[in-house]
């Protein structure tokens, strides 16, 4: 979901990596949560690879454990580094959110000047403060506002947690990361597999979701520790593991309602290890330029396309209420959207898309890097004038 390899200044990070094919592949994942949020009677909207969409979070925290121990594990000793280390991450997701979040409100404004329904089921106040304060993940409100963006709210919890321990214990932390997988890990897998009422409401299905995500980013801190581990030796992963490992990737997209939800997170770490050598000829493709830019604007990508999707569906309901058509079908319950049959909307969704990608290039070039720099320059005690100056190196160290 995130670029953390990019947060490290060169002060906390002599040298690093840039996990390239990793990066594409989050991009990937961004666009199929697009797919997997889009309600429209497309001939794509009932494929497993879609409706299982929803574990490409699962990649999203299983990687982001791997960069961020990859830029900060060996670099967290300090007060100062902690304290650096928090407000990058704090710079790289927040800015954005409050973007994001902004433009709802615009639009419920919009509303309330049109006499409209304002503020209220998933627009509501409480939701609004829980958003602001980047805490809505963890209880009811979570889908509240720009629903994506729970994850994000996990996110950066997880990150200032993860930083705080390991700058307190040195490395006695690896002991508690192994004790909080293990924990999260066995209630994740109780609690999905026992069918109780106490167990789906709203609260606790969060607070569920909230311990899949931890488990999936401390695995993914450990999945670092054997890829460093890995590198001494002689072995790579070429094209047989890469096969593999795009198997996985297939087995749980496309299959992923026959197997337990936990078992997303292993198996991406498997994939996660295996691309982070770059080492096949799959890799060589995923560090093709367009893939790689779109891991570049993925953040921007999964925290805007809710509001491209509305659009669409705005679009569609205007247009069908002039021709005096209903705009959506009910089917098995959920409303699709609807103007002309499939292929028509398939058009619709695939330009949607189109645009979410569009708007996320601009999104990363006017809100993220510029926050990005700043948030990073503050980190560091230079002045906000020192960052054009330093824009073009902290890039390429990136």
């Amino acid at each position: 979901m995130l670029d953390e390899t990019r947060d490290a200044a060169p002060a906390m990070t002599p040298t690093k990596e840039r996990f390239s094919a990793l990066d594409a592949c989050r991009g990937f994942c961004a666009v199929a949560v697009v797919f997997y949020h889009m309600d429209a009677l497309t001939h794509f909207h009932g494929w497993s690879v879609v409706r299982n969409a929803f574990h490409a979070v699962d990649f999203f925290f299983v990687l982001s454990g791997f960069v961020i121990a990859s830029a900060y594990g060996h670099r967290l000793r300090t007060g100062a580094q902690l304290r650096r280390f928090s407000i990058r991450r704090f710079g790289r997701l927040y800015p954005l959110h409050a973007a994001v979040l902004a433009a709802y409100v615009l639009i419920e404004l919009w509303a309330l000047a049109h006499q409209q329904d304002a503020f209220v089921d998933d627009h509501s106040i409480p939701g609004l403060l829980a958003s602001i304060a980047l805490l809505q993940g963890f209880g009811s409100l979570a889908l509240t506002w720009n629903y994506p963006a729970w994850s994000i709210s996990v996110e950066l919890w997880i990150n200032l947690a993860f930083g705080l321990y390991v700058c307190w214990l040195g490395r006695r932390s690896v002991w508690v990361s192994a004790a909080i997988m293990l924990i999260a890990g066995g209630y994740v897998m109780i609690a999905r597999q026992i069918n109780a009422p106490l167990l789906h409401t709203e609260s606790v299905a969060a607070f569920t979701d909230v311990a899949q995500s931890v488990f999936g980013f401390v695995a993914g801190t450990f999945v670092y520790g054997a890829y460093l581990r890995i590198k001494q030796t002689q072995w790579r992963p070429g094209l047989a593991s890469e096969c593999l490992a795009v198997a996985v990737v297939v087995l749980e997209f496309g299959f992923g309602e026959r197997f337990p939800a936990p078992y997303a997170s292993p198996l991406f770490c498997a994939v996660v290890l295996i691309f982070a050598f770059e080492s096949g000829p799959i890799s060589a493709l995923l560090r093709h330029r367009a893939c790689i830019g779109l891991g570049t604007v993925s953040y921007s990508v999964y925290l805007t396309h809710s509001l491209y999707l509305l659009g669409m569906g705005a679009v569609v309901q205007t247009i069908a209420s002039h021709l005096g058509q209903p705009g959506s079908v009910s089917v098995d319950g959920s409303d699709l959207l609807n103007l002309g049959g499939p292929w028509a909307m398939d058009a619709a969704g695939l330009v949607c898309v189109a645009m979410t990608i569009a708007g996320a290039t601009l999104t990363y070039r006017f809100i993220e890097e510029p926050a990005r720099l700043f948030f990073n320059a503050l980190s560091d005690g230079r002045r906000r004038t020192s960052i054009p100056a330093q824009a073009e190196a902290v890039t390429t160290a990136a």
